[in-house]
């Protein structure tokens, strides 16, 4: 984990109140997010993340938050089209 995702890590644990804005630059978004961008169900997007082939970042243990870098997502999308 590069040191700036652990920075994001460290300050965003425990901190159930902020919502997560993806952005241009390619910003953090929650699985809700990250769904309405693939087009499909929260439920496909764990499954695809838990099975490796949607890179994430999650926070805590279990089934604690998890988050998707829009390039993640892209490289997902380009992958699925080949």
């Amino acid at each position: 984990m590069t040191e700036i995702m652990t920075r994001v890590v460290s300050l965003l644990s425990g901190c159930r109140s902020l919502r997560l804005r993806p952005t241009k630059q390619g910003g953090l978004m929650r699985i809700r997010e990250a769904a309405q961008y693939l087009g499909t169900s929260v439920w496909q997007v764990r499954k695809l993340a838990n099975a490796g082939r949607i890179r994430f970042v999650q926070l805590g243990s279990g089934r604690s938050a998890m988050l998707f870098r829009r390039e993640s997502l892209d490289k997902f999308i380009k992958e699925e089209e080949s």
